[in-house]
């Protein structure tokens, strides 16, 4: 919708397309993405947005929902909801400028009037999901105690568990008559694409064995050799060296940043390899001025 601002303080954010590859588990492309998102790093608090915190599921609570499953035998079955912010309501008032190349030649000074939650606003994840959880409570389902991302259905000898990390959802449980349902409800309101049993789910792929279920990042740990530029480097039998030299006159790396989000991604990693933990951690001490032998 297009409209004045009618708010002398309300200001107007900007927006801008982001263009994206969605990788397949094998890391072959599926598909390209294009998508409008929000300049919300120009949004003022109390102005156009108030509260924005929204949980996202525990790495331990994954952990646990794939090993109660896998002891009771149930399929963990991974849901992706499809342009998932946008479902939800926007409480705040919110003015954006046209987007490039869907500007209006006879108002080109107009501004849009966000009903939705568009992507990078900063309220947009609470927004999203606040919408879902109070749909879901309204079925039945209450938090965990333990983890708000968690939400249980317990009624009836029926245990269903649905686990929420933004738009990548887990659901397992001992009914699949009443897990179907759930599935009709929400596809009745929300965009949700059915990605099966569980395979890769947040950067993690899951393989299930005769033994239980196999967690690997042996494509996130190829993609971050690749962009560090060690992809061709010998392997060691130890993460790190047994004795390390602090040189006084070392120069400092050139690129704090690029350093800065290698050592978070190894961080990441170490879910699945916990070998390279106390690496990390040594590596994670250097980020506010790294020197080139951290590097």
């Amino acid at each position: 919708m297009v409209a004045r601002s009618s708010s002398n303080r309300q200001t107007h954010i900007g927006c801008k397309w982001t263009f994206k590859n969605k990788l397949h588990p094998n890391g072959q492309i599926a598909r390209h993405k294009a998508r409008l998102v929000a300049q919300g790093c120009s949004q003022e608090f109390g102005v156009n947005y108030t509260e924005t915190f929204s949980p996202v599921a525990k790495m331990v609570t994954i952990r646990i929902l794939l090993t109660i499953a896998l002891h009771n035998q149930w399929p963990v079955i991974q849901l992706d909801v499809a342009n998932a912010f946008l479902h939800g309501d926007l409480s705040d008032e919110i003015y954006m400028k046209q987007p490039a190349g869907f500007v209006d030649p006879q108002h080109p000074q107009h501004v849009c009037k966000l009903h939705k939650s568009i992507y990078e606003l900063k309220q947009s994840p609470r927004q999203w999901f606040q919408k879902f959880t109070t749909f879901l409570q309204s079925h039945g389902f209450q938090f965990s105690k333990a983890d708000p991302s968690l939400l249980l259905y317990n009624q009836n000898n029926i245990h269903i568990f649905i686990l929420i990390y933004v738009d990548d959802i887990l659901i397992a449980g001992n009914d699949n008559t009443k897990i179907t349902l759930i599935l009709k409800q929400l596809h009745s309101v929300f965009r949700l694409k059915q990605l099966g049993d569980v395979s890769l789910f947040l950067g993690i792929q899951v393989h299930k064995t005769k033994q239980g279920y196999f967690l690997h990042q042996a494509h996130y740990a190829r993609d971050l050799l690749t962009h560090a530029g060690f992809l061709d480097c010998k392997p060691a039998t130890t993460p790190m060296g047994i004795k390390r030299k602090d040189p006084v006159d070392d120069q400092l790396f050139p690129d704090p940043s690029h350093f800065r989000k290698l050592a978070g991604s190894l961080q990441y990693l170490s879910i699945t390899r916990p070998d390279i933990a106390f690496t990390a951690n040594s590596i994670c001490q250097h980020m506010h001025k790294p020197r080139v032998t951290d590097y």
